[in-house]
């Protein structure tokens, strides 16, 4: 079985941006906003922390009570769209039940969207465009199954999970790429029957040991988004598979920072 290291790609990708941030005038800036208070976002963001150190970027960690309001997360937002020395915006999802997180979203800038969730952004990703600024962990797999070697086109990928951040952008992504794709989820019938089915199977359900030897075939690859796969129940059996940690997660932080570059060239340009 061939082990898909994301730390291995993760730092060629820092060494480039590294040297690529250090071109510009002044620092790139990346603001996160975060409502409520969450210990997996947290943890997220400190991720991102991390990393844009190394690079030599900066992150503004902004962070909003869960007792706000829509308005004023959107109030900052606007100011942070009209700051030029503002590069990126997030929002680190998800939410809080009792925000709409489209009406949030919306208010980013797309020029500044390096989560590209905005509809202008799902747009141009939704026609196949890959060059745009498109969903951190979308990209990320493509690095990953390029890096190694592992054909896309005219293969047949199933996803489990079917979220805006993960499952429907790995999904467009495959689309582009030219796979055959089939978006399942905890409602799907027969799942593990279509999921041994796939010659690429993602797993982005947030359900741990969800994906068993029942669900994969000989030669398989197998990308474990959310941590669903009980690994050592298919390590035998499958052709190729990401760890957790160490697989997608990688990967999704330096592809974030890949777009922050994007947007910094973007803004250039104007």
């Amino acid at each position: 079985m061939k082990i898909l290291d994301g730390k291995i790609i993760r730092d060629e990708i820092l060494a480039r941006l590294k040297t690529e941030f250090a071109k510009f005038p002044t620092p790139s800036r990346l603001a996160v906003i975060q409502i409520g208070e969450c210990d997996d976002s947290t943890a997220y963001i400190r991720q991102k922390k991390i990393f844009a150190d190394k690079i030599g970027a900066t992150i503004e960690h902004i962070k909003f009570p869960e007792n706000c309001s829509s308005e004023e997360i959107i109030e900052k937002i606007g100011v942070l769209n009209a700051d030029n020395g503002v590069h990126g915006i997030i929002v680190q999802l998800s939410l809080p039940k009792d925000f709409n997180t489209d009406e949030i979203i919306e208010a980013i800038n797309p020029n500044k969207d390096i989560d590209g969730l905005t509809a202008k952004n799902l747009r141009r990703f939704l026609v196949g465009d890959l060059d745009g600024l498109i969903p951190a962990t979308a990209r990320g797999i493509l690095r990953l199954l390029d890096y190694y070697q592992i054909p896309i086109a005219g293969q047949r990928a199933t996803i489990i999970g079917r979220s805006l951040l993960v499952g429907k952008p790995a999904a467009l992504a495959l689309l582009a790429r030219g796979a055959t794709v089939t978006i399942c989820h905890r409602q799907t019938k027969n799942l593990a029957a279509i999921a041994k089915e796939a010659d690429i199977l993602i797993t982005a359900a947030g359900q741990n040991n969800l994906v068993g030897k029942e669900f994969v075939s000989s030669g398989q690859t197998v990308i474990d988004v959310g941590n669903d796969v009980d690994s050592v129940a298919v390590k035998d059996m499958v052709g190729a598979l990401t760890p957790t940690p160490g697989g997608v997660g990688p990967m999704t932080v330096a592809c974030l920072f890949e777009n922050l570059l994007k947007a910094r060239i973007i803004k250039s340009l104007k």
